[in-house]
């Protein structure tokens, strides 16, 4: 039987002027928020370079 997989892909700006604050809450909430929904088998983040 064949599995239905689905990459989802969000680009999005930290709201504010603290950076670090926005990675903070991204890397230790919002990540372990979403790996707890049935389904999410793992979550991969990136960052533009520059140039």
């Amino acid at each position: 039987m064949a599995v239905d997989r689905t990459i989802i892909f969000v680009r999005a700006n930290s709201p504010g002027s603290d950076e670090t604050e926005w990675n903070d809450w991204y890397e230790n909430r919002h990540v372990a928020a979403r790996l707890e929904i049935p389904g999410f088998l793992c979550i991969r983040r990136f960052r533009l370079s520059d140039g």
